[in-house]
């Protein structure tokens, strides 16, 4: 009797990886290397955005073309603040998604007291809570901060373009319908022209395009209804003691509301293990449904590569029976000694391992693992699903995870 093993790794040793990945330069993820000329076009005209939207409103500021407001500082430094909480506390999604509620400190923003102040915000809540917080590497937070900034700044001029008024008389009935247009607008924009990089770049790790949109909905809308809650507290005449219960019940329904988010999303990732545990278990021959197993796995976690091994305990050795490097057409049984690396470990420690400290351009990240054995089929990992327990030797899977899209 014991555990089955799993892996959640590069390809830990020469001999599991008979084709070797080529070098690539330190710190470039295969998605940035290969990407086409129309996602850089992309990149570069969302950049060129937010730099011109940055330098627009701090040239406004300083001419006083646009007012300074007293309570400017204040509101920066706060509104800073919560966004970064926001992209600290965000939601990560099944594939290579990830969903925070820092639309609804930017909505807030543009509500209270414009475009230009919303284009000041956006960068620094941004910066702040990828770079210190979540520990994102800076190139990924600028690149994340310029769709933001780039959206917020066009969403914030068109409202003031349709007559959108700010502070208290932004929730004024004669205001519905700038508001609705700029709730409308902002996701579009900021989402729209984060995932059309992806597609053009082919960095799709998610492929639930479903899955992923209904959750980014979900998150954008009840951020902006929290938006609009903390709007009307701020800019009414409320007395203290009222005011102070008032904000206390918002802030709870924000913990609240990512607290059941969360477990919504954990439900839908679930589903998503059931239906690969099903497509596995259907199969009787593992090596006709790897590349059905592959899609679903995608759908979970974003992978560059997989392969399948047989452990053979009479002797004591690895058996590769699929593998994503396998050139077409060949074919032939490899075999290996079943200490060596990673995967010697696993079946000795008969648990997922992962690993960790590689060299740079081969580090690993955490994503999930699923393993496979003749009597059935076995979930494991960040999911918390328990393991089953059998007599029958072990079908390792292990797939070299790629870098999430920190969005």
């Amino acid at each position: 009797m014991f555990r089955i093993a799993a892996l959640d790794t590069l390809r830990h040793t020469a001999d599991l990886a008979p084709h070797p990945i080529p070098d690539r330069p330190p710190g470039m993820s295969p998605a940035a290397r290969t990407a086409p000329q129309r996602a850089l076009a992309v990149r570069l005209f969302v950049a060129g955005g937010a730099v011109v939207a940055l330098l627009a409103a701090l040239a406004g500021y300083a001419t006083g073309r646009i007012p300074l407001p007293p309570d400017f500082g204040l509101g920066l430094v706060v509104l800073v603040g919560a966004g970064a909480l926001a992209r600290r506390y965000g939601i990560p999604l099944p594939g290579n998604g990830f969903t925070s509620y820092i639309l609804g400190v930017v909505v807030y923003a543009v509500l209270w007291r414009g475009w230009a102040f919303a284009a000041a915000v956006a960068p620094l809540a941004m910066m702040l809570g990828d770079v210190f917080l979540r520990r994102v590497s800076v190139r990924a937070a600028l690149g994340n901060a310029a769709h933001l900034t780039t959206g917020t700044a066009l969403t914030g001029l068109i409202y003031a373009r349709l007559g959108g008024v700010f502070g208290a008389g932004a929730l004024t009935a004669a205001n519905v319908g700038p508001v609705a247009a700029a709730l409308l607008l902002l996701p579009i924009v900021v989402n729209g022209t984060f995932y059309l990089e992806l597609s053009l770049a082919q960095a799709f790790a998610w492929l639930d395009a479903r899955l992923t949109a209904r959750w980014e909905a979900v998150v954008f809308v009840t951020s902006a209804a929290l938006a609009l809650g903390w709007l009307v507290l701020t800019t009414a005449n409320i007395a203290l003691g009222p005011e102070i219960v008032i904000a206390v019940a918002l802030l709870a329904v924000t913990v609240g509301s990512l607290r059941v988010i969360r477990l919504g999303v954990r439900a839908d990732e679930l589903d998503l293990v059931q239906r690969l545990s099903h497509a596995i278990a259907a199969e009787i021959d593992i090596e006709r449904s790897f590349v059905h197993i592959q899609e679903l796995t995608r759908e979970l976690v974003p992978w560059e590569h997989m392969g399948l091994a047989r452990y053979t305990p009479s002797t004591h050795q690895m058996e590769l029976v699929a593998d994503t490097s396998t050139p077409v057409g060949v074919t032939g049984r490899f075999q290996y000694d079943a200490d060596a690396g990673l995967t010697g470990e696993a079946v000795r420690a008969r648990r997922p391992l992962v690993a960790h400290g590689l060299r740079r351009e081969r580090r690993a990240r955490r994503c999930s693992c699923r393993c496979i054995t003749p009597a059935g089929w076995s979930a494991c990992g960040v999911y918390g699903i328990p393991t089953r327990r059998c007599t029958v030797p072990p079908m390792v899977i292990s797939w070299r995870c790629s870098p999430r899209s920190s969005r």
